[in-house]
């Protein structure tokens, strides 16, 4: 099977439960029903990107869903507590439809939002850069999906998502 369109969406949630949390965050990026399959980074040739409520409309509940995934889910501790974290997908995708791109996962916590928007462009932009003949020169677009919240004491647990999401 090779994709031959993906979407991109991204959530966060918060819960008293590590699960919960994840849960909610699935929730929040509109994909909790359907059964999710990580894969690894690649974005295939000729992959159309589509709006997330077009792929909604290709994708049944229940359904066998293939998707890179960068998640990141923090316990509140008041002794070590990280005020934020984000989960991010950065995309590096030639211009040349007929050449594959890259989808590179950055997460973590107590980053500026701007540079993590940054490094995760500049992640996949090295990805795909590392992946190719130093002769060949591509014209490369990059662009990022980023979740980003703040871990809050009520809650415990939250957790962020962002997902490159895969349909045939």
């Amino acid at each position: 099977m090779i994709p031959q369109k993906i979407f991109f969406t991204k959530g966060y949630g918060h819960g008293i439960k590590k699960i919960l949390s994840f849960e909610n965050a699935l929730r929040s990026a509109q994909i909790s029903t359907y059964n999710l399959v990580k894969v690894s980074s690649i974005l295939p040739p000729h992959c159309e990107e589509i709006s997330l409520e077009q792929g909604k409309y290709l994708l049944r509940p229940g359904q066998i869903v293939y998707i890179v995934l960068s998640e990141n889910t923090k316990f509140y501790n008041a002794s070590t507590e990280p005020t934020s974290i984000f989960a991010s997908i950065g995309v590096a995708k030639p211009r040349d439809p007929s050449f594959y791109g890259y989808l590179g996962e950055f997460s973590g916590e107590n980053e500026d939002l701007e540079h993590v928007k940054r490094e995760s462009r500049d992640l996949a932009y090295e990805l795909l850069i590392s992946s190719r003949s130093k002769d060949l020169n591509l014209d490369i677009d990059t662009y990022e999906h980023t979740a980003y919240a703040f871990v809050n004491e009520k809650d415990k647990y939250t957790t962020c998502i962002a997902a490159a999401v895969f349909v045939e």
